[in-house]
């Protein structure tokens, strides 16, 4: 964690005034909002060019549910979204399931979502980041873990 010395009138700081020392963590990319309510966060990771993913559950929404969630979160706060429909993950036991998912966009940063399962819960990973390429392929994650696992 990096620390920061923060004068908020502007003015240089005179010998002997005390500062303000604020702990400020890495920049991280914005994502709209958390998951849904009910949801489990089953993994996280971070990737290569600054992207963040994780992975989730949740017993009470469907996949679709669960991009149209997120799809009006993105809305509402000004993020535009250039992918909407079919997609998903396609993995059984915890990888999820045909489904479907959404990409968006908001000043130089990527999301995505992809949602699906084979019953109840449905699997929904998220992804978020400045490098479109990664945030685009966020469901290769689950499918390079799937593979690893014996899934």
């Amino acid at each position: 964690m990096m620390s920061r010395i923060i004068n908020t009138s502007g003015a240089a700081l005179a010998a002997g005034t005390a500062a303000v020392i604020l702990a400020v963590p890495a920049i991280a990319a914005p994502t709209p909002s958390g998951p849904p309510s009910g949801s489990q966060k089953l993994q996280t990771k971070a990737l290569a060019g600054g992207v963040n993913y994780a992975r989730y559950s949740n017993a009470k929404m469907t996949p679709t549910q669960i991009v149209n969630y997120y799809q009006s979160q993105l809305r509402s706060q000004g993020w535009k979204t250039v992918n909407e429909g079919g997609g998903g993950s396609g993995w059984s036991s915890g990888w999820g399931g045909g489904g479907g998912g959404l990409t968006a966009i908001k000043t130089g940063t990527y999301f995505s979502v992809n949602a699906g399962g084979d019953g109840t819960p449905t699997y929904f990973e998220v992804c978020s980041g400045p490098n479109s390429q990664i945030v685009d392929n966020c469901q290769n994650v689950s499918q390079n873990a799937s593979n690893t696992s014996g899934s």
